[in-house]
């Protein structure tokens, strides 16, 4: 990138996370005015979905301001990282299970939402059958397994500090 702009380095990732972010407020504010609103698996996938994605794109969206002014290990590493800093060990962390939990989740409940599909078409399952035996599944693995990869790497940066 150009040296004499160093704002051109992190802008593509702000300006994309913040308007990921405004689509998937978008999508759950559209699915809460709706006739229907949490009443259908749909919406309730799209809506977790939409959570996740939130989360994800914030801690995106807010680029390197949650990270500490002086980085530790930076040197040792030979990274030097572009662009403000204001947060702390803490701040950074956050960010990190925040990013973490919400991009693993969001990918997780598009998955969700391609079995949902199946069993609905393929496997022609009645609806009241999906909603009793297969829903609980669709949101328990993202939420568990974005939930069980954040905890565990934030235990995992917490033993190096």
């Amino acid at each position: 990138m150009s040296p004499e702009n160093p704002y051109l380095e992190y802008m593509p990732t702000v300006a994309g996370g913040s308007l990921s972010a405004l689509s998937s407020f978008l999508i759950m504010y559209i699915i809460l005015r709706s006739n229907t609103r949490l009443g259908s698996i749909y919406h309730r996938i799209m809506f977790g979905m939409g959570v996740a994605g939130v989360m994800g794109s914030l801690a995106t969206a807010l680029g390197t301001l949650p990270m500490p002014s002086n980085m530790p290990r930076e040197e040792e590493f030979g990274i030097e990282w572009t662009g403000k800093r204001f947060g702390n060990t803490q701040t950074c962390d956050a960010q990190g299970f925040f990013y973490v939990f919400g991009r693993i989740a969001m990918f997780l409940y598009n998955g969700m939402l391609c079995f949902y599909y199946a069993c609905a078409i393929a496997f022609q399952m009645k609806e009241r059958n999906v909603r009793k035996y297969v829903e609980p599944a669709l949101h328990l693995i993202p939420i568990a397994l974005g939930l069980g990869t954040a905890v565990l790497l934030e235990v995992k940066i917490s033993e190096r500090h």
